[in-house]
């Protein structure tokens, strides 16, 4: 892709909204806006922009459900003097509450 070897710096700002269904299960809906600029080139830096999609999926486990896995299917959309790629893949993360 267009972005394969590229290097950028990025910010991102966006909204979450997260539901917790009920004490073993939970889900969300993540949007974030990304905006940034190439680096490590010596050529003109290229603006970036983008957008980050989400739906969290999360499983709390254990007596007290402090422990939890989350599964975070994604579509990452990015566009740099228009050229465009998008990636849709997932995230897994364990965690804990406190």
């Amino acid at each position: 892709g267009d972005f394969h070897n590229a290097k950028f710096a990025y910010t991102t700002a966006g909204l979450r909204y997260y539901h917790e269904c009920n004490s073993v299960f939970g889900w969300g809906f993540y949007l974030k806006g990304l905006a940034g600029q190439q680096i490590g080139k010596k050529e003109a830096k290229k603006f970036a922009w983008g957008i980050d999609l989400s739906i969290p999926f999360v499983f709390r486990f254990t007596k007290s459900r402090r422990w939890d896995l989350t599964l975070e299917p994604f579509y990452l959309y990015m566009e740099s003097n228009h050229k465009h790629q998008g990636v849709f893949g997932g995230r897994g993360t364990f965690g804990y509450q406190y």
